[in-house]
């Protein structure tokens, strides 16, 4: 039988600085901040606080939880496959995967909660009527398989020392396969929800499967490095080897994504389709142009791979910055594929109707999403102190007698 811990044998006392406490605090504030200003829009009604409408009522808030999920959703994988398969190397980093999966859900929980009007509602009738040919019935509960799993999997690895195992191999396994039914309903539902069809339903569930992959190798990367410095100490033998694999792969990965983006924009540049024709402008020369150019694929994938080229793979900090690089990317991307189905005028070609509608997120939108950050922020931190050891491999420590 295994042995039982209290939850303070796991702890790591020397993050127990002021500077980590500071920083928790701060990120704190920003949760606090964002979750005001979503009570508020709910008080004051969201059309008054948000910058959405009937043209456009998918904004910032349901991109940030697109991004946060198809990131768990990666981060999920990647934690299955290095529980399931050996071989990959990545198991010294499945502990921190797991738990880092359970926030990044809470944190796209946090946005989307304070952008629907009346949250209880899908908590209610999601149990007592459920309707199986809603695509958003399917992606709420995928999402609270995936969340609820992904928790149980994480309570049983450090409620009990050494033991487990299996209970964890087959949580790991539900959730991800919740996951990734999860994120191909995201994608099924964007391109069903959209007018015109800037999106095809094969090429973005492709396009949101890699960029889970990509985003999730690069939040699992950001983290370890981050946590390695928070500590002001290099990371073990086997953490090092792993997160060297994981690094490769996270190349791979960004090569893939460059390549899979210039097929996408050609393929809607060169459609039969005149929706998709001026799609594709909205990416080349339109009002998503500086996302796409900039921010998506300068600063999102040529400078992680020129970083990533330049670390050889082996210098911590640049591989750490090409991760977060990279985040920042992923989040424009969902941002763009959001936007741009949704920004296209239904009746185009009439008299005094614009070529695009205009969108551009309110002051509380922004604080909404930054409270999103600020719960991952928090959460990170308060689990890299709280749950160290096991994010190490470190047995807990023994209770006094």
């Amino acid at each position: 039988m295994s042995e039982e811990f209290p939850i303070e044998a796991l702890e790591e006392s020397r993050l127990d600085t002021e500077q980590i406490r500071r920083a928790i605090i701060l990120f704190a504030l920003l949760a606090i901040f964002g979750l005001t200003a979503g009570i508020y829009a709910k008080l004051i009604g969201h059309r008054s606080a948000f910058n959405l409408s009937r043209e456009i009522p998918w904004g910032i808030m349901v991109a940030t939880f697109g991004f946060f999920t198809v990131t768990a959703t990666g981060v999920g994988l990647l934690a299955a496959a290095g529980h399931l398969v050996r071989r990959t190397g990545l198991a010294p980093l499945g502990n921190r995967a797991i738990y880092l999966t359970v926030i990044l859900l809470l944190a796209a929980f946090f946005a989307i909660t304070l952008q629907v009007q009346h949250p209880w509602r899908l908590l209610v009738y999601n149990m007592t009527s459920p309707n199986l040919t809603s695509n958003i019935w399917w992606m709420s509960t995928l999402y609270g398989i995936m969340v609820g799993s992904m928790s149980l999997e994480f309570v049983s690895m450090v409620s009990v020392a050494g033991g487990g195992q299996g209970s964890v191999l087959k949580m790991s396994i539900l959730g991800a396969l919740a996951g990734l039914a999860a994120n191909n309903n995201l994608a099924a539902m964007v391109t069903a929800a959209t007018d015109p069809p800037v999106w095809q339903p094969g090429q973005l569930q492709l396009v949101l499967l890699v960029s889970a992959l990509l985003s999730g190798s690069a939040a699992l990367v950001a983290a370890t490095v981050v946590a390695a410095a928070i500590r002001g100490s290099s990371l073990d033998r086997d953490s090092t080897a792993a997160l060297s694999r994981l690094t490769r792969t996270f190349l791979c990965l960004v090569v893939l994504v460059l390549v899979l983006n210039g097929w996408r924009l050609y393929g809607l540049a060169t459609a039969d389709s005149d929706e998709l024709r001026q799609g594709a402008q909205l990416f080349i020369s339109g009002p998503l142009a500086t996302n796409f150019w900039i921010f998506e694929t300068a600063l999102g994938l040529v400078a992680p791979l020129g970083l990533l080229l330049a670390s050889r793979l082996t210098r911590t900090r640049l591989i750490g910055l090409a991760a977060a690089l990279a985040l920042v990317g992923a989040f424009f991307q969902r941002y763009d594929i959001l936007i741009a189905g949704q920004i296209i005028p239904a009746f185009r070609g009439w008299d005094g109707v614009p070529p695009h509608l205009e969108y551009a997120p309110s002051s509380a939108e922004l604080l909404v999403v930054l409270g999103s950050l600020g719960l991952l922020g928090t959460g990170f931190l308060l689990g890299e102190r709280f749950f160290g050891r096991v994010f190490q491999g470190l047995p807990p420590l023994k209770p006094p007698r």
